[in-house]
């Protein structure tokens, strides 16, 4: 699940922003060579093993284990190249072991990101619309190997463009014994078969930092297609687009906005329909609970500072998904609200550890991950 990809991602990419090396000149003085001589230093080969853990309340606890080998592959690079390996094991019965690599070629405003994972994971469907019934939850499993990622290039100063892919063979969905919908026959995507897909992605980023932004915006559209023309098996396509927003209104005080859409052509597998209800996006509803082609959402968070290393988070989502455009239009909004503190684990880099409760028309969901929602 996404908790677990972006909790695991979090701690390598804390380590990156330790490890970056700043670009020198070495003018001949004593102090520049010392200071060239620290920097050459830093743009040698390191490692760094990190742990990491996470919880959710429809998807219990996970703990993982990152390891980090930093490169640089450009002398003029003022961050390096990485290599990350996370294994995750959680006490649901997910267990993933990834390869991440970033290279990252700045002179010439290149950088290739990548996954390759080897995953059993596991989820609950509920049926597919904007208003399931919590009753017909269904869990499953499934393992698969995956490849994915982007090849973007800098077009000007914020915006990068590119290409992207992803490739994934899966087996069949273990089912509980009380799977019946799921075993009915009648769900797309619960055999086993391979996905592919090639896309386009642009990004517009002005935020002033990665991990908890206090002012800027990030902007990202992307568009999928997986064909049968390209080996796969389900023939689909699906865009998405996400926009935050980050506003100062104080010293140390935020306002944060998200908003996104997302759509499906064809006929995509049930996992792979647009979904809400998580540690991400409206936080109070469980995750899979909200399915369906087409879907659009918005949520804000007011971020304060308390005390020490603590912080405390107010935060309020709706959205809601559709069949058909139209009946997106006419579909009853899904809300969620909760509260959250923050314990800033690395206060250089802003990297926060969060705990959330949210609250919406089905109880309540707890969280804990490492870095903010969005």
């Amino acid at each position: 699940m996404r908790a677990l990809c972006v909790g695991a991602g979090v701690l390598v990419g804390v380590m990156v922003g330790v490890a970056a090396p700043a670009r020198v000149e070495a003018q001949g003085s004593a102090d520049q060579r010392a200071q060239a001589d620290e920097q050459k230093s830093r743009r040698e080969l390191g490692w760094t093993v990190l742990p990491g853990a996470w919880f959710s309340t429809d998807r219990g606890l996970g703990v993982s284990l990152s390891g980090l080998l930093y490169l640089p592959l450009d002398a003029d690079e003022t961050k390096p190249s990485e290599l990350g390996l996370v294994g995750i094991v959680t006490t649901r019965g997910d267990n993933v072991l990834r390869l991440a690599p970033v290279l990252r070629f700045e002179r010439h405003g290149y950088q290739i990101d990548g996954r390759f994972e080897v995953a059993r994971r596991g989820g609950t469907y509920y049926g597919v619309g904007n208003d399931t019934d919590a009753d017909a939850a269904e869990d499953f499993r499934r393992f698969k190997l995956v490849t994915s990622g982007n090849v973007l290039r800098r077009w000007r100063r914020g915006v990068h463009v590119g290409l992207a892919w992803d490739l994934t063979w899966r087996r069949a969905l273990e089912l509980d014994d009380d799977a019946d919908e799921l075993a009915s026959g009648r769900v797309r995507g619960v055999d086993a078969g391979v996905l592919v897909g090639l896309g386009a992605v642009a990004r517009l980023d002005t935020r002033d930092r990665v991990y908890a932004p206090t002012r800027g915006t990030l902007t990202e559209a992307s568009a999928f297609v997986y064909s049968g023309y390209l080996g796969s098996d389900e023939d689909f396509a699906r865009l998405s687009l996400d926009a935050r927003a980050y506003v100062p209104i104080a010293t140390g005080h935020v306002l944060a906005v998200h908003a996104l859409a997302s759509a499906r052509s064809g006929a995509p597998p049930f996992d792979l329909l647009a979904s809400a209800g998580d540690t991400w996006f409206l936080r109070g509803i469980a995750g899979g609970r909200m399915r369906d082609r087409h879907l659009v959402g918005a949520q804000i968070e007011y971020r304060s500072p308390m005390w020490w290393r603590l912080g405390l988070v107010l935060f309020g989502a709706t959205g809601r998904v559709g069949h058909r455009l139209s009946e997106l239009a006419d579909a009853p909004w899904r809300t969620a609200a909760g509260v959250g503190l923050r314990f800033a684990a690395k206060r250089e880099d802003h990297v926060h550890i969060r705990f959330d409760v949210g609250f919406s028309a089905d109880g309540y969901q707890a969280y804990i991950n490492l870095r903010e929602a969005f």
